[in-house]
């Protein structure tokens, strides 16, 4: 679905090829095999743990639709699916599982951003996919303690 979005049309079989995708109750993609299968058809990803709403939101305001890992409401299992939009409270999701345009309260959704099995345990999880590099990361937290440290030493 990502890659259609930038004019990319890949099988799905061929892409769960790519990524290691195992088909069993056990089974499922990794986030690294998602990352495989990105960069093997050419694009760049990012992907992170520990993200916030803002941050969804901050991408999708750039143009870009945000991947995300998450308990799904209708048959409370562990889901992909690709964020589009949002309408003031709302999220709306294009979701293989659940149909395009598929809504849900920015609230629901932050209490699901989660995924429980024991080989993927994850919080907060997104990748975002482009078809240029993209120019900066966000720093991490060890980055801001260093500056406060720095720029205000003694508190």
């Amino acid at each position: 679905m990502v890659l259609s979005s930038f004019g990319h049309h890949a099988s799905e079989e061929d892409l769960a090829h790519i990524a290691g995708t195992r088909h069993s109750d056990d089974g499922g993609t990794t986030h690294e095999g998602m990352m495989r299968a990105v960069r093997s058809k050419g694009f760049h990803g990012r992907e992170q743990e520990r993200n916030t709403i803002a941050e969804i939101e901050s991408y999708l305001s750039k143009g870009f639709p945000v991947i995300i890992d998450y308990v799904e409401p209708i048959e409370e299992v562990e889901h992909y699916a690709l964020v589009i939009g949002h309408e003031g409270d709302m999220f709306i999701f294009h979701d293989p599982s659940n149909g395009a345009e598929f809504k849900i309260s920015k609230k629901e959704f932050e209490s699901r951003w989660y995924n429980p099995l024991p080989d993927h345990q994850c919080s907060r999880w997104m990748m975002v996919v482009s078809d240029r590099a993209f120019s900066s990361r966000r720093p991490s937290k060890d980055f801001f303690k260093k500056l406060f440290s720095v720029v205000l030493p003694n508190r």
